[in-house]
């Protein structure tokens, strides 16, 4: 379990789409913007958004921050 939420662990490599689809927010701004204001629309106050994962490519984490600071948020807000 110390390995469980890098993207090097085992499990990691065994997620299907079907798994990632149901679980996770993934796609462009703007879909992914849609999901999260469903979640909000269900009556949920806090999300915990995480960008990347332990061990994986920092420069690729810090890119998936910057899209959803400037174009997911915005996106959602939107949708508000």
């Amino acid at each position: 379990m110390n390995e469980h939420f890098r993207d090097t662990a085992p499990q990691a490599r065994v997620l299907t789409d079907e798994f990632i689809d149901a679980y996770a927010i993934t796609g462009s701004p703007a879909e992914c913007a849609d999901r999260f204001a469903e979640l909000l629309d269900l009556g949920l106050e806090r999300l915990l958004v995480s960008t990347s994962a332990r061990g994986s490519d920092r420069a690729a984490g810090d890119a998936y921050r910057e899209i959803f600071a400037t174009d997911v948020l915005p996106a959602l807000r939107a949708l508000r």
